[in-house]
């Protein structure tokens, strides 16, 4: 739908604005940030708000009659966002806290449900002016200096064959032959901020069963960019988070050839934008499915 009809370019100029309205406000000394704590003890800062207004401006003309639930503000009532066909849902500033320590670890999410299905979803890297953008069943495309491409430019999209999920076949799991990883250890990346006991756990039994790992940790949704990069092998994570944390990521890692499962049921997730928590979950990057039967099961830690 965005990437064929070349809508795409629209929705990345929406979160190139915000994600450089951003960085512009974490990098100037003299700002008020407006920092404050939300319900769940999270940080949101005047930062979250103003991006997500721009998000809102720009997905308002483009798609008038699509809903949006984003992170920040007020949203709907939950019995009109369970009659939602289709919406979008975004994360203005996914990595607050990463964003407050002035590293640059945060990223811009927008993604696109329709019909309990994930179907586009567009990360955006403000510090490294780099964007991914995926459309399960077409193709990723990876756009670097994201802010100084014309909006004329094509988006060059790259096709990938991987595991897919049809319509009609929800619960979708990986199965076959893979290799064994002979020649390196198995890369992990996870949460700077969100790294929980079960998570480590987790870790630690893939690194027995696979003799080894490399743990790389970062802060936002830029571990998804470096699962559809293929520059990892699994991001596994098992803390609390929202939808708005995961169904762009979910997106681009689909449509770079990777699968993201629910840890607790091994199937792709479903969406729902009146059940706002996302299970968790294991995303494999396309090299990473091919070891990952061989050493481990895509979710067990045992």
């Amino acid at each position: 739908m965005f990437l064929n009809e070349g809508a795409a370019a629209g929705i990345l100029e929406a979160a190139v604005r915000a994600g450089m309205h951003s960085l512009r406000l974490s990098q100037d000394a003299t700002a008020d940030l407006d920092e404050r704590s939300k319900d769940d003890g999270s940080p949101v800062t005047r930062a979250d708000i103003e991006s997500q207004e721009i998000i809102l401006d720009r997905l308002g003309r483009l798609y008038p009659d699509i809903p949006v639930v984003g992170e920040e503000g007020e949203k709907a009532p939950e019995a009109e966002r369970a009659a939602y066909r289709e919406y979008f849902v975004i994360d203005p500033i996914d990595g607050t806290k990463g964003f407050l320590e002035g590293k640059g670890e945060f990223a811009v999410c927008i993604g696109y449900v329709r019909e309990g299905l994930i179907r586009f979803g567009l990360v955006y890297s403000p510090a490294t002016d780099e964007a991914i953008i995926g459309e399960p069943g077409t193709g990723l495309c990876v756009v670097e200096s994201a802010s100084r491409r014309s909006m004329d430019d094509d988006l060059t999209v790259i096709a990938h064959e991987g595991p897919a999920l049809a319509d009609d076949e929800p619960e979708v799991r990986v199965s076959g032959e893979y290799e064994p990883l002979r020649d390196r250890s198995i890369e992990v990346i996870a949460s700077r901020h969100n790294m929980d006991k079960e998570t480590r756990r987790w870790i630690d039994a893939l690194g027995a069963r696979a003799g080894g790992v490399s743990l790389v940790q970062i802060g936002s949704a830029r571990k998804f960019m470096s699962i559809a990069r293929n520059t990892a092998d699994v991001y596994p994570r098992f803390s609390p988070c929202s939808q708005w944390d995961i169904a762009a990521g979910h997106a681009i890692v689909e449509a770079s050839g990777g699968l993201l499962v629910d840890a607790d049921t091994g199937a792709v997730p479903r969406y729902r934008a009146d059940a706002l928590e996302a299970p968790r979950f294991v995303a494999w990057s396309r090299r990473g499915l091919r070891v990952a039967a061989s050493v481990h099961s895509l979710v067990d830690s045992a």
